[in-house]
C-alpha cells in the first residue's frame, strides 16, 4: 500500500541497541473533538541516517510489515524524500537571528559588568561571530 503525503513529516530518531530507530508522529480526531496522538514506526533504505526531529517531504513510501512471533508489526517504509531542514539549523540559526534582532547592536561586556570576568577566560568565546 502507497503512502503518500503533500505535507512535511517530523521524523523522530532514537537509538536502540546501537542502531538508528525511526517514528513518525499520527494523530487523529475523536468525538469529543480532542486529538489522540500516536506513532508509527519508520525504515528507511540502508545506509540512509538522518537526525533526530528532521523535516521532510515524502516522494515514494509504503506500507510494510515485520512477521515476529506470530505478530505482525506494520512500519512505513520510506525510499525516497526530500530533506528539508535538520532540527539544530532550525533551532541555532532561528535564535541567532532573534537574538541580533532584539539586541541590534554589539554588546561589550567588562569586568565591572561581570565580578568573576577575570576568572573565566572569556576570550576565545567572544571572538565567535
Amino acid at each position: 500500500m502507497e503512502v503518500i503525503s503533500n505535507r512535511e513529516e517530523t521524523i523522530y530518531r532514537k537509538e536502540f541497541e546501537g542502531k538508528p530507530t525511526y517514528s513518525v508522529a499520527l494523530s487523529k480526531k475523536k468525538e469529543d473533538g480532542t486529538y489522540e496522538n500516536g506513532y508509527m514506526k519508520v525504515v528507511l533504505r540502508n545506509g540512509v541516517s538522518i537526525p533526530n526531529k528532521s523535516k521532510i517531504m515524502i516522494k515514494s513510501a509504503w506500507l510494510s510489515f515485520n512477521f515476529f512471533n506470530n505478530k505482525t508489526y506494520p512500519y512505513i517504509f520510506i525510499d525516497n524524500f526530500d530533506l528539508i531542514s535538520k532540527p539544530e539549523e532550525n533551532q541555532f540559526t532561528n535564535m541567532r537571528t532573534k537574538i541580533e534582532s532584539d539586541i541590534g547592536e554589539q554588546i561589550k561586556i567588562t569586568s565591572d559588568d561581570l565580578p568573576f570576568w577575570e576568572a573565566i577566560d572569556w576570550s576565545s568565546l567572544l571572538k565567535r561571530n
